[in-house]
């Protein structure tokens, strides 16, 4: 009988410990490596083994994977404007959490050249045009009661500018025939501004 005894104390030890618990917490929080300040949303990336965790920081820059499988873990953080942060083989045991400090640098990039060119409204678009020319975009045109979008209403109330009518589409500009205006829109030639040709 104490033989049956001990053995059956023996089976409910050996099934405790193998019922033990063999995962753990890996947390810790993400800052910039400059300032020291937490650094919200940023996604990391937990890989054990073959299997791979996400997760990001919150409002005060913590994280935290629960129940991770003991062993050997890489981490993977990412955030906007900063530098990819890796932490490979890191030892995970079963007996204590991971704690991990994260310090993100801030990526630098230099972006092309850019040319601004000043020109003030009415000046001169083709030198060839010697005695005025003058164009308009479409915000111009808001700012002119009656216009509708129309450019050759919005043409009318330039001075030496003449509209035949609603009827037709026609601007006579210092007494010249309607035919020598030129309509270009975003320097493409137009023969007829209407929707339907006359």
């Amino acid at each position: 009988m104490r033989n049956y005894f001990i053995t059956a104390i023996l089976v409910l030890f050996c099934a405790h410990a193998y019922s033990q618990d063999f995962t753990n917490t890996v947390k810790g929080v993400v800052k910039d490596a400059f300032t020291g300040e937490t650094l919200v949303n940023a996604t990391i990336e937990l890989t054990v083994d073959t299997l791979t965790l996400y997760t990001t920081s919150d409002l005060e820059g913590k994280f935290s994977f629960e129940k991770v499988k003991a062993g050997r873990v890489n981490l993977q953080t990412n955030h906007v404007g900063y530098e990819p942060y890796f932490a490979n083989n890191l030892i995970l045991a079963s007996g204590k959490a991971l704690e991990v400090e994260i310090k993100m640098e801030q990526s630098i990039q230099s972006l092309a050249e850019v040319t601004v060119v000043a020109r003030k409204q009415g000046e001169v678009n083709n030198e060839l045009a010697y005695v005025s020319s003058r164009s308009f975009n479409v915000k111009e045109t808001e700012r002119y009661a009656g216009t509708s979008g129309d450019p050759a209403r919005m043409a009318s109330y330039f001075a030496g500018v003449q509209a035949t009518g609603d009827s037709r589409n026609d601007i006579i500009i210092r007494g010249n025939s309607p035919l020598g205006l030129l309509y270009m829109l975003e320097g493409i030639p137009i023969p007829n501004p209407n929707h339907f040709a006359t």
